[in-house]
């Protein structure tokens, strides 16, 4: 794909790293030209071509600029244009010619002129606070993510305690807030590292409260990593903020962080990490507890801090962004290229997807997806969309391709465990998991062709989990039965799977539940299936009396897991309608249970028939 971002900062921030790294990262696999003012230059990886505008950094309604512009997109030709920030969007907004590319716009903080973004083909937003001002366009949240930084560095067990604070020395970024709160933090450290405008004024603000013994700012870094690894806690004290990376990079160090409840970080973060904004009493209060109990305030943290792992990264960030332009690519044809006459792809609907089904993981349990879906059909809903992982993947993919019915015979005809076994009873061991998965695909392809998943008759992604990484990988590209086996492999159970340079596992060790990958792909409603945890009240889960089997064992490790998971992101991710078939009790492996199972879905999809009815 061609893609053409254009940024016009005047020096280096947070969005500024957010389009280097995003643009470094798309350019591994597609032709990637960034417009962008001069100092910007050899900001990016190998393999971004830079275009230097000087004339971006004036006004954003000067002709030459303009005219400029679309002389370099006329020669470029791209599939997406980018806009990151106001000033990149007005360039975009106001220039007429740009109407006939696909236009994406992404929002990185507070807006000024949220109208400009209605000429956009969609919006992306880096938090649920800065999607707000454009909730009337098009618009998917993708919270900002950051690359790798390992594991922390350990400090010393006797090491004085330091606090950090990151930005640029702007009165939007509270520093001087921060400054006043310090006079009531007794004997603690204070580095403020950045540079900017506002800095005379912190200084005599550190001068009056004659702290220069505890405050100190350190001007301009570039070894963030290693600020962040000696400091025993991050504030951000904003007044206005988007999803600062510096708090992403901070959570991927576990450093307990304490921030104001402004934007993304009201958003995002619970409230045992906020404090109100402008409150400097509070402020103090919240720093001095946390510095009296690391350990127990760490703890508060800790849901931050895997989410951080997992979602907050600069892959899960660029997968996401991809699956907005090959959305847009598939539904708005140029409007230079392409005739009123050109036949419509299958992948191709006229309008973004409006409701997506979304089918969650869980081995054996997954045999409830058949009754929901029996169900739907039966009310009418048909979905835009279908997203699934592990199970959820499986059988997604079947009613993408229309084969639900015959795959239905199949699992009701697996009615013993001796037909179970042979399916995962292989002659060869692999080295890396108990079963290869060779029968179950060979079973699958008897109802499932193996086609490019862009040619099936309905959009369609599986959720896999990348080994080495962690991070959440979505497949809407390629080989259906790849994606579908990549999404099912329960790791020590099957072996990974090869995926370009990355070994793929079960997509429920990230994402048991996609509904943000639904929303990732311009879904407005989604109708969610749950079939972990929901269960009978007469049948307890793992009930049985005799010693667990290694595959018991396991299975039963990788679902408290998941389930764990499942609930911290249907806090955080809830779908418009969730269906949780009472199917909790079903064991993993226990594929031999198909009409139990297929009957639950039945049933609990038909209980919420008002509630699909009316709001799909």
């Amino acid at each position: 794909m061609k893609l053409c971002h254009i940024i016009a900062s005047p020096d280096k921030g947070g969005m500024e790293n957010h389009v280097i790294w995003l643009c470094s990262e798309l350019a591994r696999h597609h032709e990637v030209t960034v417009i962008a003012p001069p100092w910007m230059e050899k900001c990016f990886a190998e393999g971004v071509k830079v275009i230097a505008l000087p004339a971006l950094l004036g006004s954003r309604r000067n002709p030459f600029t303009l005219w400029k512009l679309r002389r370099l997109l006329r020669t470029l030709n791209p599939d997406i244009v980018h806009a990151h920030g106001g000033k990149a969007a007005a360039f975009v907004a106001f220039n007429l010619f740009f109407k006939r590319y696909r236009r994406v716009g992404t929002v990185h903080g507070m807006i000024r002129y949220p109208r400009l973004y209605r000429r956009f083909d969609h919006v992306i937003a880096v938090s649920a606070a800065a999607a707000v001002p454009v909730d009337a366009c098009p618009h998917t949240v993708i919270l900002n993510g950051v690359p790798s930084l390992g594991l922390r560095q350990k400090r010393p067990n006797n090491a004085p305690p330091v606090v950090l604070a990151i930005g640029r020395l702007d009165p939007v970024k509270g520093f001087d807030l921060l400054i006043q709160a310090w006079r009531d933090v007794p004997g603690e450290r204070l580095l403020i590292a950045g540079e900017g405008p506002h800095r005379a004024e912190l200084e005599r603000l550190i001068d009056t409260g004659n702290m220069r013994d505890r405050v100190t700012l350190l001007g301009h870094r570039t070894d963030i990593y290693h600020l962040i690894s000696a400091a025993d806690a991050l504030v951000i004290s904003s007044r206005s903020e988007g999803l600062p990376l510096v708090l992403i990079e901070a959570l991927q160090l576990r450093c307990p962080v304490v921030a104001t409840a402004v934007g993304g970080l009201a958003t995002t973060l619970p409230e045992a990490m906020l404090v109100p904004p402008g409150d400097v009493a509070a402020l103090a209060q919240k720093i001095t507890a946390t510095l009296a109990d690391l350990p127990a305030y760490s703890r508060h943290c800790e849901t931050m801090f895997r989410m951080a792992e997992t979602e907050l990264t600069l892959a899960t960030m660029t997968a996401k962004t991809m699956l907005v332009y090959e959305r847009l690519v598939q539904q708005s044809p140029r409007r230079t290229v392409v005739s009123a006459e050109s036949p419509a792809s299958p992948m191709s609907p006229a309008s973004p997807p409006s409701t997506a089904l979304v089918l969650g993981s869980g081995g054996g349990r997954g045999w409830a997806h058949f009754g929901v879906i029996k169900a739907l059909r039966e009310m009418g809903f048909a979905p835009d969309m279908v997203v699934g992982t592990s199970i959820g993947a499986m059988i997604g993919a079947l009613y993408a391709m229309g084969r639900i019915d015959e795959a239905e015979k199949v699992a009701a005809s697996l009615t013993s465990w001796k037909q179970i076994a042979r399916l995962f009873i292989e002659m060869k061991i692999p080295s890396m998991g108990l079963i290869d998965g060779r029968n179950i695909m060979a079973l699958l392809a008897t109802v499932l062709p193996d086609i490019p998943i862009e040619e099936a008759p309905l959009p369609y992604v599986a959720v896999a989990t990348d080994l080495r990484t962690h991070e959440e990988v979505s497949l809407s590209t390629g080989s259906l039965h790849h994606a579908v086996r990549s999404s099912i492999s329960i790791p020590g159970v099957f072996s990974p799977v090869r995926h370009g340079d990355r070994w793929l596992v079960d997509g429920g060790l990230v994402n048991p539940l996609p509904v943000s990958v639904a929303r990732a792909c311009g879904a407005t409603r989604v109708i969610a299936v749950d079939i972990n945890l929901a269960t009978d009240a007469d049948h307890p889960v793992f009930a049985t009396a005799d010693d667990p089997t290694t595959l018991e064992i396991l299975t039963q490790s990788f679902r408290i897991g998941e389930n764990s998971i499942t609930r911290e992101r249907l806090l955080r991710e809830p779908p418009d309608i969730l269906i949780q078939p009472a199917v909790g009790h079903i064991g993993t492996l226990e594929f031999h249970r198909a009409a139990a199972c297929i009957d639950a879905g039945y049933r609990a999809t038909l209980l919420l028939r008002e509630r699909i009815v009316m709001n799909t």
